[in-house]
């Protein structure tokens, strides 16, 4: 969780460099891509409820998970290896398809984490919470830190936290834990 939202939130402290002042959209442009983005969340979260039941959470967590860093590291080469700043649709694709991601690991990784919590749900719950606003916080001021262009800093921000979503999963999932991997095949077998 803490890598998924460190991503959504380096697009969200990053985002208005990139479209507005190296873009140079306007206002009401940036409103719209950024409410493309946030409908993309809403509807990864609806897709994990209608597919929650079928495929199970873990198998969904697994598939979010990597597709979070397909998409992470798909925009990382997208933005470092132009020569110049993308194509504000491109910023926007990219960003709304992490996002949709993001509503398919965050449901996902709050419920296994409150599931294997027991009794002590509520401190599971909190630490979550936490784990949440760490990520996100981490995200953006990585974003800020980097002395690079600002399509360049979000890519490289995003990309490293698409590469930790996967990694965190698949360290969860490991066999030392008793997980399976993402197809739901147990990988202690």
């Amino acid at each position: 969780m803490a890598c998924s939202f460190a991503g959504l939130f380096t697009f969200i402290s990053g985002s208005p460099f990139v479209l507005v002042r190296e873009l140079g959209l306007s206002n009401a442009a940036f409103g719209i891509a950024f409410a493309i983005s946030a409908g993309a969340i809403l509807a990864g979260s609806s897709a994990t409820g209608l597919l929650v039941g079928r495929i199970g959470s873990e198998r969904l967590l697994g598939a979010a998970s990597l597709a979070a860093a397909t998409v992470a590291c798909a925009g990382c080469v997208l933005g470092v290896t132009l020569a110049h700043p993308p194509a504000p649709w491109q910023f926007v694709a990219v960003m709304t398809a992490y996002a949709f991601t993001f509503g398919n690991v965050v449901p996902n990784a709050f419920a296994a984490g409150l599931e294997r919590a027991g009794a002590m749900a509520g401190s599971a719950a909190g630490m979550l919470g936490a784990a949440q606003m760490l990520g996100g916080s981490l995200g953006s001021s990585l974003n800020g830190a980097l002395p690079l262009r600002p399509h360049v800093a979000v890519a490289l921000s995003v990309g490293i936290a698409g590469i930790g979503v996967a990694a965190a999963y698949l360290w969860s999932a490991g066999p030392a834990r008793g997980g399976s991997g993402p197809a739901g095949i147990r990988l202690n077998d």
